[in-house]
């Protein structure tokens, strides 16, 4: 996540977008038990990625919202 943070204060905002949708992919193929070791819910992911897309895209990337 320090990567994906580097890239949007570097101006970077698609490649920021994309790896930090690899990450929360990645993630979902872990169990259960080590996402929460790494504190990562699925809920939590989606409301920043789309607030993360509003910011920088101009749209929250969810249909129907």
């Amino acid at each position: 996540m320090d990567c994906v943070t580097a890239y949007f204060e570097t101006g970077k905002h698609i490649d920021g977008l994309i790896l930090h949708q690899n990450y929360a992919y990645m993630m979902m193929t872990e169990t259960s038990s080590f996402q929460e070791r790494c504190h990562f819910d699925l809920a939590e992911w989606q409301a920043e990625f789309g607030a993360l897309c509003e910011k920088h895209l101009g749209t929250n990337r969810r249909f129907g919202m």
